[in-house]
């Protein structure tokens, strides 16, 4: 039953003479009031007044094109050659009939005025005719419907969406009221985490107008057009506060306890026995569903219910199926170069325990050796800039070309047959588990070698110290980021956008998974797309977007025979799109969220990926 069924799809009102707002509401009308409350079958005003300053443009800089001797004046093959270049297709005899019809002056000639004036007329034409057959289109195809389907406010037949109305400012209360029931009833909007007020509408495809109540004062929503109304609104602003309101004497003493219509002349109010005074009435305001809904308390935000609520954070469990892949790699390769075991074992303990700053070292560096178009690996470049910068080559005990040879005997790759073939193409760089062998091999090079360690797991120690404060610094670094992502404010953003995301996400993957497959974004398509939504500034350039690609991939233990770990689910391409925001430094990371955003969305983004 409706008792615990909140969710409209479809209500056709026709034969009851109403009509469904934006809220849901059914609201009975007078047969002419509901007509013009039905959105289909009403006349449109198929009438263009003018053309855009764009297309104005486009007509003069066609007339300045073919006006090669700059006389400013055309013949009639100037003017064919400019009209087919508008989208006008004519032959020569129409436009020397053209000539002679718009020849003002009697010169054989148009002139740019003559010119712009006929083409404006034409296009105007033009338009006016496509809007005449696109009517006609849809009306044949509402003949399919029966006469009662053809007028209905169903959200469902006529293709309603939910739009999502904000305000910014301070205010004690604020209502949107809505053209869909000619500005009759308001509907309280709700203060989020962020100070944003917000409340949703259905509204049909083609919109509709909406005024605010901000406290007692009536506005309208920055940054839309607006649009004088043929007459004018009556607005019945709405009662602010919502407190129980006691019921006063009435200044006649021969109705006693009966309120008069002064006392609550602003209100929607309903009279309820008062359980406090049986026997005598009360008055407190009267509210919607809606409006009630809206004062209750709010649940404390979870990341359980949040759009983040699929991310796999890294833990014991993830972490040693992860390090045991890679120390399964390494072990073979080791044991030719540790003859005794307990070197092995050393190391090993080591790097399981430090597997976390691993892992944070490998992508960072990763990251600076690969671009859109290789696999996910370290170069040998980076990899010696690396070990310089903290002061590992010491050009004694380990020189660059000590760090040269580590590099390829651990690019050697010994494969085990039983398990195939690697499902990525090994390069010239490191994968995981071969970086984790380079590691191993400089540091018995530094620091075994040299005597400073008396075993390998406080020679891999010395190792990572001297890594230390890069490690350090990544570490933090991740740390802030999903620190600073995974919050109430964020997830409100991003989930106000949601709709506009996934498009980016389906418009910008796929494209290299094969048939059969679930479209996943790939580090070429993470690319582009954070280009697409010009994500990119000083603080994080292009050459960044890998760096922000590693940061939104969730853990996977295999990364030699699947390729899942190279490719972003929806999930990680929010959090990789979000890592490049905030790599931005623009302030808190949910207002730099909503900057990107809302500028992707208002430039139109999804018609140039389309394109």
């Amino acid at each position: 039953g409706l008792k615990d069924n909140h969710t409209l799809l479809g209500l056709h009102m026709v034969g009851n003479q109403a009509a469904v707002d934006g809220d849901g509401f059914v609201i009975p009308a007078s047969p002419a009031q509901a007509e013009k409350m039905h959105l289909v079958g009403d006349k449109r005003q198929n009438k263009v007044s003018s053309l855009s300053d764009e297309q104005k443009k486009a007509i003069r800089a066609a007339f300045t094109r073919v006006d090669t001797d700059r006389s400013g004046a055309i013949e009639a093959e100037e003017l064919y050659t400019a009209m087919n270049a508008l989208g006008l297709e004519v032959t020569m005899e129409k436009a020397q009939e053209l000539i002679r019809a718009n020849d003002s002056d009697g010169n054989g000639e148009m002139d740019q005025d003559e010119f712009a004036s006929m083409m404006e007329a034409m296009l105007i034409r033009r338009q006016e005719d496509k809007k005449r057959k696109d009517l006609a289109q849809k009306q044949n195809g509402e003949r399919d419907r029966s006469v009662l389907e053809q007028k209905t406010s169903c959200w469902l037949c006529e293709s309603w969406h939910p739009v999502e109305i904000t305000w910014r400012g301070e205010a004690a209360d604020v209502w949107v009221f809505s053209a869909l029931n000619h500005f009759r009833r308001g509907k309280r909007m709700t203060k989020d985490a962020r100070g944003r007020w917000k409340c949703t509408v259905m509204m049909p495809p083609d919109m509709s107008g909406v005024v605010l109540q901000v406290d007692s004062e009536v506005r309208l929503l920055p940054g839309l057009p607006i649009v004088k109304l043929p007459t004018p609104v009556p607005l019945r602003l709405q009662n602010t506060g919502g407190q129980e309101v006691p019921i006063t004497q009435a200044s006649n003493p021969a109705k006693p306890g009966r309120p008069t219509s002064k006392d609550h002349q602003h209100a929607r109010i309903v009279v309820l026995d008062n359980p406090s005074d049986p026997g005598n009435p009360m008055v407190v305001p009267r509210i919607t569903e809606t409006e009630f809904l809206a004062k209750q308390s709010k649940a404390a935000w979870r990341f359980e219910k949040s759009l983040f609520a699929p991310w796999k954070f890294e833990n014991d469990k993830s972490l040693t199926a992860a390090f045991d892949a890679d120390w399964s790699g390494v072990l073979p390769k080791i044991e030719r170069f540790f003859k005794q075991q307990e070197p092995r074992e050393a190391a090993g303990r080591f790097l399981k325990a430090n597997y976390k700053l691993f892992l944070r070292l490998y992508r960072r560096c990763g990251s600076s050796s690969t671009s859109g178009e290789s696999v996910f690996a370290v170069g040998s470049g980076v990899f010696s800039d690396l070990l310089q910068s903290a002061g590992v080559v010491d050009g004694k005990t380990l020189r660059l070309a000590d760090v040269d040879t580590c590099f390829v005997a651990a690019r050697v790759v010994q494969r085990n047959a039983a398990q195939g073939k690697f499902a990525v193409k090994v390069t010239d760089c490191l994968m995981r588990f071969q970086f984790m062998e380079v590691l191993v091999r400089v540091a018995a090079a530094r620091y075994m070698n040299s005597g400073e360690a008396f075993d390998m797991h406080e020679a891999m120690k010395m190792l990572f110290d001297a890594l230390g404060p890069e490690v350090k610094r990544l570490q933090d670094e991740l740390a802030s980021f999903q620190k600073e992502l995974h919050t109430e404010s964020c997830d409100d953003v991003l989930r106000s956008y949601e709709g506009f995301i996934r498009n980016v996400y389906r418009a910008r993957s796929g494209k290299y998974n094969k048939p059969g497959e679930a479209p996943k974004m790939t580090l070429k398509e993470f690319e582009d797309a954070v280009r697409d939504l010009n994500v990119h500034n000083l603080n994080f350039p292009p050459r960044d977007a890998t760096y922000a690609f590693s940061l939104g991939q969730q853990l996977y233990s295999d990364e030699l025979y699947n390729l899942d770990f190279s490719q972003l689910d929806f999930v990680e391409f929010l959090h990789a799109f979000a890592a490049g925001v905030f790599l931005r430094q623009d302030g808190q990371l949910a207002d730099a969220l909503e900057a990107v955003l809302e500028g992707a969305a208002s430039a139109d983004l999804l018609s140039g990926l389309a394109a």
